[in-house]
């Protein structure tokens, strides 16, 4: 039976994500090597809509549309992933590490014995040796480690964004469009309401600036103010883990080991401790800038700017300033 490599699609709103596309080359480029076909899977509460984006760059579009979708679950996410193996056995899962799911797949790679590469920067086909060559990122991005298995079990690989290139121009394939017929009940999962903020118009993945923040934000209304202060700089909201798991706001959100790999311009931390997790998430950023009133929190040890003091009267005031600078 001919291989497959399935890609998880990553989107919002009306559009497929750069990173997918990425995805997508990669999956291409090995197809081609080792003869196997290349699916894409699309899940969220509605994302028929998003299938001609796909079109001509892949063999297979898969859809999975269900309302529990609307907001992320990890017990929701990890059936639907279980039952799609368990039905179609892939040989490799690709998946970008901005993929709201990510903490799924760790998971997913231990249940069914598979080869697991997470930090992914490089994938490589070697015929004389039969391997899948690939370059990870360890330590937190400082090393960089080489490595190369068989396909002989499924291989789950987790890569960083904006590391590899994305199609010049929409493919030829003729691309088969259908929904993943998987069976689920509502009644199998855990569901949860959290207090959660909108969505600025940039991704994490993609946004120049990130505003981020922690426990020191105290509440989903801590981060409607952190949204108001990224609509300003035209960025993106972000979140520790435990501000997730708080409820405060949701996974998308979330920055670190567990969450969001990402490289903005500018990162602003606000009433982030900065746990070794959640400074794993954050190597690729160029000038991070910490409010914090602990003067010895380990997020100053990172920053290149610190304010010392309450967030809830220096962010309105910057703000007020940006306001005040813009003439608003």
């Amino acid at each position: 039976m001919r291989k497959s490599i399935w890609v998880i699609a990553h989107h919002q709103e009306t559009k497929i994500k750069p990173v997918t596309f990425e995805l997508l080359n990669i999956a291409a480029s090995l197809a081609r090597k080792i003869d196997a076909e290349v699916n894409a899977l699309v899940l969220g509460p509605s994302v028929a809509h998003l299938s001609p984006q796909l079109i001509g760059l892949c063999d297979h579009v898969y859809l999975f549309e269900d309302p529990l979708l609307t907001e992320y679950h990890y017990e929701t996410y990890q059936q639907i992933f279980l039952r799609m193996i368990d039905k179609y056995h892939p040989d490799i899962l690709l998946v970008s590490s901005i993929l709201r799911g990510t903490d799924c797949f760790p998971r997913l790679a231990a249940h069914f014995k598979a080869h697991y590469v997470s930090g992914c920067m490089d994938l490589s086909y070697l015929p004389d040796q039969g391997l899948i060559q690939y370059h990870q990122a360890v330590y937190e991005g400082r090393s960089i480690l080489e490595g190369a298995f068989k396909l002989d079990r499924m291989a789950v690989i987790m890569t960083l964004p904006h590391v590899f290139t994305t199609p010049a121009e929409k493919g030829q394939k003729e691309t088969i469009v259908s929904p993943l017929q998987i069976p689920l009940s509502p009644m199998e999962f855990i569901t949860r309401r959290v207090s959660s903020i909108k969505t600025v118009s940039f991704s994490l993945g993609e946004a120049l600036v990130v505003v981020a923040g922690g426990r020191g934000m105290q509440g989903a209304g801590g981060f409607k103010l952190l949204a108001e202060l990224a609509g300003k700089l035209h960025g993106a909201v972000g979140a520790t883990k435990a501000a997730v798991e708080a409820g405060w706001c949701e996974h998308r959100f979330q920055i670190g080991q567990t969450g969001s790999l990402i490289s903005p311009e500018v990162y602003i931390a606000c009433g982030i401790s900065g746990s070794i997790h959640h400074l794993a998430g954050i190597q690729g950023a160029q000038t991070v800038i910490a409010i914090n009133q602990d003067p010895d929190a380990p997020i100053f040890k990172r920053s290149d700017y610190g304010i010392t003091g309450n967030v809830f009267e220096i962010i309105p005031a910057l703000i007020q300033s940006i306001d005040n600078f813009s003439g608003v």
